[in-house]
């Protein structure tokens, strides 16, 4: 199938974003595609290759020809079947590509505008996961034209002195800090401020931070992955912790009890649906020292390198590289447990990589493909065809 990838982007997680775009694009070669790669840079401009030939280990977008991004999805002579936005932060993760594409009448990977929007943006994710009734860190926003609080006013409300301000539409621990008295708060306020106008002030947590990776929809359930457990070398897991040298390393499984592990697996499905989530994604949760399971925050295009929580969570049950990369694909969906999502594959269920023609149940996989009620029509999709 003729997949178009998109990665880089104008947030500040660009780079992350770069090294999972990449890593994917050799999942996606490895798994049988057509790739086309479209890169993003930090100002806005688009350039894109036809992926052939050994892929080098680290990318020279700069170096790539001039693309139009909706000449990409649309040209006759070889429009994509779907496009997968490997993009971290605002611009990309909050659903923009995937609306460019269902303009186009181009399926796209993951969660649809509204989900991807709400995900990203941690008060809004905060506001729905509150009105659902789902154990949560205490938190309180900051938005445009508020006063902002004093340490002491939010350590008063929200009962800790130990806080952490984040801006509140971007990851990978960009912009974060964690404030334990008042003379750090000015600092940190300012530092999150840089990136968003729109913070979020949390209060600190004493327990182990949990993830649980995730793949599927709403409509027809989600593959629910190992938990793993990561442990920051210092106070909290930031953005050098995550992708510097010696980078803290997911821990898979996590050190649990069976019952524990089951409650936290359990958990996530929940949660992914209340945010309307399909296709994958990513949730983190805290447990806490007397046994309460906290949500931190979903990710519905977490880091994709091969070292990357995500795919990290599925080597146990196996989910290889390849297919993390291509399993919201609905023609490449494959479980590894051997139940095919088709009676007639065309290649052998136990091989991950093996593509086979696209079914109706395949489909129903990704959920709203478009980003609402549109879905693609598998007979129709290399040209586009669409149907209510």
């Amino acid at each position: 199938m003729r997949v178009l990838e998109v990665f880089g982007g104008q947030s500040a997680e660009h780079d992350v974003s770069v090294a999972s775009g990449w890593a994917v694009a050799g999942g996606l070669r490895e798994a049988g595609h057509h790739v086309t790669a479209a890169h993003i840079d930090r100002g806005g401009r688009w350039r894109a290759i036809e992926l052939d030939g050994q892929l080098p280990a680290i990318p020279q977008p700069l170096e790539w020809p001039d693309a139009d991004p909706w000449a990409l999805l649309t040209r006759s002579d070889a429009r994509p079947d779907v496009l997968m936005a490997v993009l971290h932060g605002p611009r990309g993760e909050d659903g923009v590509i995937g609306a460019l594409a269902r303009l186009a009448d181009v399926a796209c990977v993951g969660s649809g505008l509204a989900s991807s929007a709400v995900c990203l943006d941690k008060t809004l994710t905060r506001d729905v996961l509150d009105a659902r009734g789902i154990a949560q860190t205490r938190w309180l926003g900051v938005y445009p034209g508020d006063r902002v609080p004093t340490y002491d006013e939010a350590a008063d409300r929200l009962g800790s002195t130990v806080l952490y301000i984040k801006p509140a539409n971007l990851g990978s621990s960009i912009g974060i800090s964690r404030v334990a008295d008042v003379l750090g708060w000015d600092a940190a306020i300012s530092h999150a401020a840089s990136y968003d106008d729109t913070l979020i002030i949390e209060a600190g947590v004493e327990g182990r931070e949990l993830s649980v990776s995730i793949l599927g929809d709403r409509a027809d359930g989600y593959e629910v992955s190992e938990v793993s457990e990561t442990r920051p070398h210092g106070e909290f897991l930031d953005h050098a912790d995550k992708y510097g040298a010696g980078a803290a390393m997911a821990r898979v499984p996590a050190d649990l009890g069976p019952a524990l592990r089951e409650r936290v697996r359990d958990s996530a499905p929940d949660v992914a649906a209340a945010l309307r989530v399909d296709g994958l994604a990513r949730v983190d949760v805290f447990l806490t020292e007397d046994g309460a399971l906290l949500v931190n925050e979903v990710n519905t295009m977490p880091g994709f390198t091969t070292e990357s929580t995500f795919p990290a969570c599925g080597r146990r049950p196996a989910w290889p590289f390849p297919r993390c990369s291509t399993a919201c694909v609905p023609w490449l969906w494959t479980a590894t447990s051997g139940q095919e999502r088709s009676s007639t594959p065309t290649s052998s269920p136990s091989d991950p990589r093996s593509a086979r023609a696209a079914t109706e149940a395949d489909w129903r996989v990704i959920g709203e493909l478009t980003g609402g009620g549109v879905r693609i029509d598998p007979r129709s999709a290399a040209s586009g065809g669409v149907r209510p």
